[in-house]
Parts: structure tokens; sequence; C-alpha cells
């Protein structure tokens, strides 16, 4: 093969489109993967050059086979210029077809297909057409008056109940004009658009306007800022308040129903879950109560502007309705919460289908603008009557649900149980007592020995929290670490763990371990303090630990947080002297090419890993592959979690450097260590 000819094929084959090359006998010149992965071509077929057998099989996976093969007949063999078909699959998959002759010497030899799926441009266009349609019904039936202007109040558009309001038998006798001309009062309008701020939106403000036959009318008018086509204006609703008992409608509806999104307000909501709860137990019957919570939805707020957030809630309102049976009741308390009543569940198998429905409906695309938004949502679900028998008991179920739902990493639902309420009051008074055994000195050091993987030498010690709890004895972090984290209270509790590792240390340094350094665990929100690394250094002149005895160590993901603020505080740690790794590698979610941008000394391989590299040759390849990189980037890496001498010769021959594990001792406090008249450990010499 030619360079040309190989610089073709490697044309063809990298493109997005399939392409088949047929001559006139029927016989396949060319072909690119393309097109057996989009006709599902199995593995002999790709092979071969008769075109028949190719076709035959694309054929039966279209709606309509006979008016492609007639199209095919009559226009390919005859068209001397390029043609073009859309072909309808029976999986509801839509390709267009694109067939140009080739010419060989002049006379054509053949033709070339060209294939390109155009399912989710027809599906994105139908989606806009019945967009467009929803919203122009809307506007045209809606009975209160609804008009768009521009900055300076000239009005482009306004549906007939608007004209009607004016006095005008057609939209077309008001477009045109400046809403001022109906304005009573002109300044009213002045002192309208003075009170747009940082929202987006005016409730409804009482305004006068004068109909064409001179007469006055009192509306209540909400305005909305809208962008169409790139141009900013302002769409307004109006409501006649003459008319009492449509004024009263709409008052009444406003007090029970969410503003933006026209669905109940968690008032309405609690008293349809009273009714259902009631209906349910007349019948004998279950319900259920699901928290829907948008996971991370302050970003899209963040990036894309309250206007596109309060887009997007709209249309999660829209499709979370879609799927509603008659007597389900879906309500918007306020922020990024949906509540959903189900009444009449007959088992707790139709609820968990429901709440994974619900997962799906939320993880579809939303189309914002010109931007494709993806959202998870985390939802909490509570039955009548396993869960409570009142409306405030049910909630509260579904909201410590919810909880358990997100620390189950979100996008995920989770379902009410007595041990999960159990644990949600055994969190809640833990949180309590942590505050307070901060304050009065209830937290202990315990030191775990590293060593040298060559000798088994002591080099370090990491310094690991535990809580002497009044009631419940010694306590390990796994019980309180993840609500000091929620709760914030992990910066005083780190700073105090600071703090007495840096002390005992100086003091170990003079009592016989010289040269072991103390490692100590950083969380996310301690690295996020402005004043962290400026911490440190003073805890470090406090108490005259070197700073080149002292290592910290983040986790993989509290890394990749937030990576450009962390590698900022990073540098400023590690220009001082201080030793940084990185804790539970392979754990995360980044790969090994990103420790590059860390700079760390250490890496520590997870336990998770290390305790079956005898036995499970992934895990062997994972932890070898750490070593290779960590050293290739001038780290050095520690094993954690070794507990067999197997272990530990394997990660010596991996020329892993450093080992930690209850093989070489568990957590006790430094005096114990000092204490100890045999040890399984050596100090580093």
């Amino acid at each position: 093969m030619t360079p040309l000819e190989s610089l073709l094929r490697s044309t063809i084959e990298s493109a997005d489109e399939g392409i088949l090359v047929l001559d006139h006998q029927g016989h396949i010149v060319l072909q690119n993967r393309r097109v057996a992965e989009m006709w599902n071509v199995p593995p002999e077929l790709s092979q071969t050059s008769d075109a028949r057998a190719l076709i035959h099989h694309a054929v039966q996976q279209l709606a309509d086979p006979d008016g492609f093969l007639a199209r095919a007949r009559t226009f390919d063999r005859l068209a001397a210029t390029p043609t073009h078909d859309t072909l309808d699959l029976k999986d509801g998959r839509i390709y267009e077809r694109r067939s140009i002759p080739y010419r060989v010497e002049g006379a054509i030899a053949g033709r070339v297909w060209k294939f390109r799926d155009i399912t989710a441009e027809r599906e994105a266009q139908r989606a806009l057409e019945r967009s467009e349609k929803r919203y122009r019904m809307l506007f045209e039936r809606n009975l209160a008056g609804v008009y768009i202007c521009t900055s300076d109040g000239l009005i482009t558009e306004c549906n007939p109940a608007f004209a009607r309001m004016l006095g005008a038998e057609t939209p077309s006798a008001i477009i045109g004009d400046r809403i001022s001309k109906y304005h009573v009062a002109p300044a009213e309008r002045l002192e309208l658009t003075k009170m747009f701020g940082p929202g987006s939106a005016i409730p409804a403000i009482e305004l006068g306007l004068r109909r064409l036959n001179g007469s006055e009318l009192r509306v209540l008018e909400s305005v909305a800022r809208v962008e169409i086509d790139g141009a900013m204006l302002f769409q307004s609703t109006v409501v006649d308040i003459n008319d009492l008992k449509r004024a009263e409608e709409q008052i009444r509806f406003h007090a029970y129903h969410d503003v933006l999104t026209c669905l109940p307000n968690q008032q309405l909501f609690r008293d349809r879950v009273r009714v259902g709860i009631a209906h349910a137990s007349r019948n004998q019957k279950n319900a259920a109560v699901l928290i829907i919570d948008l996971d991370h939805f302050k970003k899209v707020n963040d990036t894309l502007g309250h206007t596109m957030g309060d887009e997007a809630l709209v249309l999660l309102a829209e499709r979370l309705s879609g799927v509603l049976r008659k007597g389900d009741t879906l309500a918007r308390p306020g922020g990024d919460e949906f509540h959903l009543l189900i009444a009449d569940l007959d088992s707790m198998a139709d609820v968990e289908r429901i709440a994974r429905k619900l997962l799906h409906i939320v993880a579809k695309p939303l189309r914002l603008g010109d931007r494709e938004v993806f959202l998870t949502a985390s939802i909490g679900v509570a039955l009548f009557p396993a869960d409570g028998l009142d409306d405030e008991t049910l909630m509260k179920s579904a909201d410590n649900a919810l909880f358990e739902a997100k620390q189950m990493g979100r996008n995920t639902y989770s379902v009410s149980s007595l041990e999960l309420n159990r644990k949600t009051s055994e969190r809640f008074i833990i949180e309590n007592h942590l505050r307070s055994a901060i304050d009065h000195g209830q937290f202990e050091v315990h030191y775990q020995p590293v060593v040298n993987a060559r000798d088994h030498t002591v080099i370090a010690f990491e310094a690991l929290a535990r809580w002497q709890h009044h009631e419940r004895g010694l306590l390990l972090p796994v019980e309180f670490i993840r609500i000091a984290e929620e709760t914030g209270l992990i910066v005083p509790l780190g700073e105090l763990v600071l703090r007495r590792a840096c002390s005992d240390a100086a003091a170990w340094q003079k009592n016989g371990l010289q040269n072991v350094r103390v490692a100590v665990n950083i969380s996310q929100k301690q690295l996020q303090r402005s004043d962290f690394a400026g911490l440190v250094e003073q805890v470090l002149r406090e108490t005259e630990l070197p700073a080149e005895m002292l290592e910290l160590e983040i986790t993989e993901s509290v890394a990749a947080e937030d990576p450009e603020a962390t590698i900022a505080v990073l540098r400023k740690l590690r220009d001082a002297g201080i030793r940084l790794s990185i804790d539970d590698m392979g754990t995360g979610y980044s790969s090994l090419a990103y420790l590059k941008h860390f700079p760390v000394t250490t890496v520590k391989v997870d336990k998770s890993f290390v305790s079956s590299v005898t036995t499970d040759r992934s895990d062997a390849a994972i932890v070898a592959a750490v070593i290779g990189v960590a050293h290739s980037l001038e780290m050095e890496v520690i094993a954690e979690g070794v507990e067999t001498d197997e272990q530990a010769a394997f990660l010596h021959q991996q020329r892993c450097n450093f080992l930690q594990g209850f093989r070489f001792g568990e957590p006790m406090k430094i005096d114990e260590w000092l204490a100890a008249t045999v040890t399984p450990v050596q100090q580093a010499r």
C-alpha cells in the first residue's frame, strides 16, 4: 500500500459517517469500520466483497425495505449527480444516505454511499417544534394578558387576552405601540423598571392602564426579563383585578402554588399528604412520600446564571409531571427540591420502580439555550404506614433517606427504615457530643508506624485521631470523621490533631526516635482556608519541630476537588520544607498522570489493593503501575494495609519504598511505643 493509499484509508476509517463504495457489478470496492457499526454487520459479512449479502442484511433493519430498494434501483442507476434519501430503521434510528457517482476515466464506474446518523437531529427538531407549539398555545390561550416589549417599552408581541383587555379586537392593533401609551400614570412604568435589580423577575405589582375607549383598568402586572434571539426583552403577565372573581382565583393560586413552576407549594403538598394518608388508611393501602433533590444544582446557577437555572427547574417540573398517575402530587417547596406524593401503592417494588424512573428522567440531557446540561438527583423515600403515620413523621423519614442517598454517592435513591432513622438520630447525638468533645479535650492521638520496605526500620508514625467518648468508650475515625466533615468541625479537630502530633514528634526526637517524622491527615475544608499554610508554619514554630519532620497527607479525592486552589496551597507548604503525600491512591477519579500536577513527595497505595496483591493479578498490576509512575516522577511510595510477610516481600520486590500495616504494629499512644520493651519495629538509623 502506497503512502497516499494509506493516508486515504486512514481518513476514511476516521470518518464519523459510514462509507460504502460499490461498483456496477455489485461488488464492494471499499467500506469503513463505521458501516459495520451502524448496520450491526457480523464479522463474517465485514470481510465479504459481495454487496448483495451486506445490503440484504442492512435492508432487513429498515422500516420500509421495499421503498429503499426501489429508490436504489431507480435513482442510483440513472442519476449522474448525487442523490440522497432518509432511511427509517425499525428500532427508531434515522439515517441519511447520500449516493454519489464516482468516475473512472470519465465514465461512471459505481456509487459511493455515505450514511449519517441523524436520529438526534430529528428528535431535537421535533422537540423544538413541540416546545414552540406548547409555548404558542399557552401564550394564545392564556386567560391572563401577556405582552412582550423592548427595554424602552415598544410592544413586540401580545396575546388576544391582553388586546381584549385594552379594548382592541386583535393583537395587531396593539403591537408597535409603546406600553407607556396605555399607562394611566407613566411614572408607574418608570418605577417598575427601577425595581429590576440582580434578580430576573418582579412579582405582581398593581398598576393602572387606560383602554382604547379611555376607560381605566386596574391590573396586577408581573414582569420577567427574557432573552429572545439574543435580545433582552421584558415579558409581562397582566391580570385584570377589576374582576373580583378572577382576582380571588389568582391570589388563591399563588398562595398554594410555586410561582416559577406552577406546581403545588409546601403548604398545599402537606395538605395533599394528609388527605393521601387518610385515603390510604381507609382503603388499607400504602402511600409514599419522595423528596427529590437535584445534585450540585448550584453549579448550574453559578455557571449559566439564575435565569437558565430557573428554566432548568421548569423543564424538569414538566418532565416529572409527565410521568405521574392520576391522584399523585408533585410539588416544589423551593430551591432545587421537588416533593412527590404517590397514592394507592400495592408494594414496595412499585415505589422503587418509580424512583428509578425518576432518576432516569432527571438524568436525560436538558437543552438550555445553545447548551446541553446533564443533571442527576438523589431521592429519599418514606412509606405510609411503615415509616410514619402523619405528614410530619413521613417527611422527616424521607429526609433521613435523602441524606443516606447522598452519602451513597448521589444519583441514587434510598428507602427509609427503622435502622436508618435510628442511625440518623444517633448521628444527631454524635454531632452534639462532638462539639463538646473538641472543647473538653476528649480526643487522643494514636500512632501507627511506617517502616522501610528493605529492613523494616521505622521511618515515620502516622497520627490517627481517637475519641475517648464518655459513654461509648474509644471511637475510631470511621464513627465521627464524616460527621466532622459535614458540620465543619473537622477544622478545629484537624488543628487539634496537628498540634498534638507536632508536639509529640518534637518530644520523641529527644527520646530515642531521632529522624522519625510524623504524618498528619488533612481534609479539604482545612485546605480551603486561606490561612492554612500559615497555621502549619506557626504550629511548627511553637512546637520547635523541623519542617522536614512533618508530612501532610491528603486523599486523592481531596486533591481533585479544586485542583488549582489545592496546588497553590500545597506549593506554599512544600516551599516551607514540609513533606506532602497523596493518600488512598487508586480509589478516586484521577489518573496516575494526574500526579505530575501536584508537588507531592510521597504516594500512598490504598490498602484495598494491597490486601490482595499476592492473590489478585489485577490488583498486583495496579500496585506495580502506581509504584512505577510514582518513581518516574521522583516520588516515594508507601503501601498501606500490609498484614503478611508475603505482601511485604511482593511490595519490596516491586521497589515499594515504605510499608504500613498491622504486620508492623497497630495504632497506639506514643508513650506506649516508647515504653515497649519488645517492639516489632526498629528505629530508622
